[in-house]
């Protein structure tokens, strides 16, 4: 490399008695010149920490990155978002295939990410900060996705955690209009000519008796950027296409025409991405076409807001602020341990006898009370205890 001309040439000329500002890190390669069969097991450590000028382009491997080559491999870490990249440069010189999420490269990208962290902490090398805190070493890295404004993103916990069947988490859904134009305002059930629509109120419903119009859950669609919404019920949630008008007019709508609009208890469940926005913590909500969510007429304030249903506006972008959304969770439902017991369906049934002449085991009732005389007790579901471990089991 390009370091290994200076102690080349200097040995070249026979130049032994010198002084240097810096550290030389390249090594002589004079010999390789004279005898090429010369094999070496070299590793190369590269570290940059700082920006070389706003026009840089990270995929050509420019900005602040630090990087490993060792026999085949070649790891580049990417302090900016924590990337990790592992390249075979025997097999792939040009460095296409990235090798890093690949389960097969798991042991060698811990390894090399290992080793080059432990030579820039022996090197005592510079580190990049984000915000007033230093940055993971590359062992440490934790991947933060970059992407452009209104690009979709990866769902992760930070935005809004997934349900299942068995955990939910509720949350609200609310847009970024300031109180100078009457918001904010929040998804709500509401009803649009007779359709199920999810319009939207600047009032606050998320508690008591009225919280079911204003929470929804999520979960996984088929990919890790795509998400199914519920309705706090489990009613589910689409856009699709319903009787409306698509320009106002003082609120008065009549249905004279058929456009989408998000609407519940629909026949399907639509899949939607999360957009990033322009704002912190918000998010623009696009359907899996592209679409993007906007809450229209809201701009007319609160006696119109009702009026109008979640659709597509003519230049609506996630730099407006009725097109991006905030996830605030309100409650949640983890079960205990002993309900994810009780939620299981039976694995096993079993007799009065086959139980009463088990070994090891000993069988409790659904509000925990031990068993002692099986044989006297009713048909049904119960609990046995056996190596420690709960499951559920019919009893015959």
């Amino acid at each position: 490399m390009i370091e290994d001309f200076f102690p080349t040439i200097l040995e070249m000329a026979g130049v032994t008695d010198y002084e240097t500002v810096q550290t030389v890190d390249g090594h002589s390669f004079v010999d390789v010149i004279k005898n090429p069969g010369i094999q070496r097991d070299r590793t190369t450590i590269w570290h940059f920490p700082n920006r070389w000028g706003e026009s840089q382009d990270k995929n050509e491997g420019y900005g602040a990155y630090s990087a490993i080559l060792k026999g085949d491999y070649h790891l580049i870490y990417f302090w900016e978002n924590q990337e990790r990249r592992l390249y075979n440069i025997r097999e792939d010189v040009g460095e296409q295939n990235n090798l890093a999420n690949q389960s097969a490269y798991a042991q060698t990208l811990t390894e090399l990410s290992e080793e080059l962290t432990d030579s820039l902490i022996a090197f005592d090398a510079q580190r990049p900060t984000q915000n007033g805190e230093y940055v993971a070493w590359p062992k440490d890295a934790v991947y933060v996705e970059t992407v452009e404004i209104g690009d979709p993103v990866t769902i992760t916990d930070a935005i809004f955690k997934f349900s299942d069947e068995t955990n939910k988490y509720y949350y609200s859904i609310q847009d970024n209009k300031g109180s100078d134009m009457a918001g904010p305002f929040y998804w709500t059930l509401g009803n649009h000519n007779d359709y199920k629509a999810i319009q939207v109120s600047n009032e606050n419903k998320t508690a008591g008796n009225e919280k079911e119009t204003q929470l929804f859950y999520f979960t996984r669609g088929t990919s890790n950027k795509s998400f199914h919404i519920y309705t706090y019920t489990g009613r589910s949630v689409d856009f699709v296409n319903g009787a409306t008008r698509d320009s106002w007019n003082g609120g008065n709508l009549t249905p004279d025409g058929t456009y989408r609009y998000l609407q519940y208890d629909t026949e399907s469940s639509g899949e939607f991405q999360v957009i990033k926005a322009d704002a912190t913590d918000y998010f623009g909500i696009a359907y899996n076409d592209g679409t993007l969510m906007n809450n229209r007429g809201t701009a007319n304030g609160s006696a119109a807001n009702m009026k109008w249903v979640i659709n597509t506006y003519s230049g609506n972008s996630v730099s407006d602020s009725g097109s991006r959304y905030k996830f605030t969770l309100v409650e949640s439902y983890e079960p205990t341990a002993i309900e994810n017991i009780l939620n299981e369906k039976p694995l096993y049934s079993y007799t009065k006898a086959e139980l009463a002449n088990a070994e090891g085991i000993r069988v409790y009732g659904l509000d925990g009370r031990y068993i002692a005389d099986i044989m006297g007790v009713a048909p049904g579901v119960y609990l046995i205890m056996k190596d420690g471990k709960a499951s559920k089991i019919f009893l015959k």
